[in-house]
């Protein structure tokens, strides 16, 4: 008997622009009950920056959808980057 994956885990990393551009980057996170997002980038962002992208994830996402968000410094960032880690349900 073959056991069939029912999710698999998707990690992208995607700058912040495209997020508050509104592309269809996070496509995959609407179907998703549970999301971490790690905003990174050389420098320290705004509360503002913060909360626009936050905003931005969670109104692509379901509105069920647990969502994490944290921000960290990362010196080889050369533009914000927001890295996503969620399962994808598979369509079999």
């Amino acid at each position: 008997m073959k056991s069939q994956k029912k999710h698999r885990f998707v990690f992208k990393t995607i700058a912040a622009s495209e997020i508050l551009e509104g592309s269809n980057a996070l496509e995959g996170v609407a179907s998703t009950s549970n999301t971490l997002a790690y905003i990174a980038n050389a420098a320290d962002i705004s509360l503002e920056e913060f909360q626009a992208i936050a905003e931005a994830i969670s109104n692509q996402a379901d509105k069920k959808t647990l969502l994490n968000i944290a921000f960290f410094n990362s010196p080889e960032a050369e533009v914000t980057e927001v890295s996503l880690l969620y399962a994808q349900k598979n369509n079999f």
